[in-house]
């Protein structure tokens, strides 16, 4: 597969998320009354039943998803991706959904600054797109901070969280990148499904 062809599939791949991600907060949003471990076991639950047909259905899937499961590697992965969805989730609760939204996609900042910091190499687009990301979040919350109607601390607080959201799949994002470097990381698929097994219990 060639690079365009990936940078397509991963651009794609990308606005999929953020449109889902948007969908969610609206979905937190009618349900005021729920916690947010709440909220998060219920999409697990749904998340596994959805995928249990294929561990069913292609005995190579599941076999694979076993042998995984032995390794560190993919306990390791599911924990960041947890802590994203549980703060996540939480940042919707108090905060706009589009503004959660837009913070929450974030994450790619934080690798570049972690490029930054440990001096690795940074493409020309990644700090392209980088300050335009900042600029795309100034603009939309910085308004928010700077009226004279005061912004409740709960607001804020969600503001944080969405952006520790965007922390913790940052942290994701590296961790698999680091070991698929050394040959030993898991295919998505069994972290997503660890994952969801692991946050119906939440």
């Amino acid at each position: 597969m060639t690079q365009p062809t990936l940078n397509t599939q991963g651009l794609m791949a990308a606005l999929c998320a953020a449109a889902t991600w948007g969908m969610v907060g609206v979905f937190v949003r009618w349900l005021p009354g729920w916690s947010a471990f709440a909220v998060l076991a219920g999409r697990f639950l749904v998340a596994t039943v959805a995928m249990l047909p294929i561990l069913f259905l292609a005995p190579s899937v599941r076999h694979d998803l076993i042998r995984s499961l032995r390794t560190s590697t993919i306990w390791w992965l599911s924990l960041p991706a947890i802590g994203g969805y549980v703060l996540g989730t939480t940042a919707f609760q108090l905060a706009p959904v589009g503004e959660v939204t837009l913070l929450f996609t974030t994450s790619p900042l934080f690798i570049i600054a972690y490029k930054y910091v440990v001096r690795l190499h940074v493409k020309r687009n990644e700090g392209f797109g980088m300050l335009l990301a900042m600029a795309g979040a100034s603009a939309i919350v910085l308004p928010q901070l700077s009226t004279d109607r005061a912004v409740s601390w709960a607001t804020l607080a969600g503001y944080l969280l969405a952006l520790g959201a965007a922390g913790s799949i940052a942290i994701y994002t590296l961790w698999f990148n680091a070991f698929a470097q050394q040959n030993i990381a898991p295919k998505s698929i069994n972290v997503v499904f660890l994952t969801c097994l692991l946050g119906t219990g939440v």
